[in-house]
C-alpha cells in the first residue's frame, strides 16, 4: 500500500509539474522521504493529506489508485491518433479501429 502511494505521489507530482523537492518542502518532509516509503517508513496522515492537497486528489484516491496507468492511456491513445494521421496511408480503416480499439 505504502509503494502505491509513493508511486502516486511522485506520477501526481511530475504530472503536475512540481518538483518533488519542492513538493516534499510543503509537505514537511526531509527531500527525498517520498521516495523511500515503504513497508517500514511511512508518512503520517497529515503528510498524506497535505500531499493530496497539493497535487489536487483526494486522500483515497492517492492511496488506492494507479495514476501512472490512469495519466498514460489517454496519452498513448492520442499518440497512435497522431500515428494514425501519418501513417493512413499505409493502414486501411479497419486496421487503424482495431489497433485503437485495443486501448479502450
Amino acid at each position: 500500500m505504502y509503494e502505491q502511494l509513493s508511486k502516486n505521489i511522485r506520477t501526481l507530482s511530475k504530472f503536475n509539474n512540481i518538483k518533488l523537492g519542492d513538493l516534499e518542502k510543503q509537505m514537511g518532509v526531509t527531500p527525498g522521504y517520498t521516495s523511500r516509503i515503504d513497508g517500514r517508513r511511512r508518512l503520517s496522515m497529515d503528510k498524506i493529506a497535505k500531499a493530496a492537497e497539493i497535487l489536487n486528489v483526494s486522500i483515497d484516491d492517492i492511496w488506492k489508485k494507479d495514476f501512472e496507468l490512469e495519466l498514460r492511456t489517454p496519452i498513448v491513445r492520442e499518440e497512435l491518433k497522431n500515428a494514425y494521421l501519418k501513417a493512413r496511408k499505409y493502414m486501411s480503416k479497419k486496421e487503424i479501429k482495431e489497433l485503437l480499439d485495443c486501448y479502450d
